[in-house]
């Protein structure tokens, strides 16, 4: 029975290490998403154009 749980938590340690770097990746594309669109909208107008486009994004699913 010692195999059998070693085998399982072998598995469950490579999937949480899969799920794991999937979020990594995904913090670190979306950190870098942040940084390219406040070298294009300085100031105050990154927030201001996120509210826009998710208010955008609420009215249209809103209306579905």
């Amino acid at each position: 029975m010692d195999i059998a749980g070693n085998l399982a938590q072998s598995i469950g340690q490579g999937i949480a290490g899969l799920v794991g770097g999937a979020l990594g990746a995904l913090g670190t594309a979306t950190q870098g998403v942040v940084n390219a669109f406040q070298s294009i909208l300085p100031g105050p107008w990154l927030p201001i154009a996120a509210v826009a486009v998710i208010a955008l994004f609420v009215r249209t699913v809103y209306k579905r």
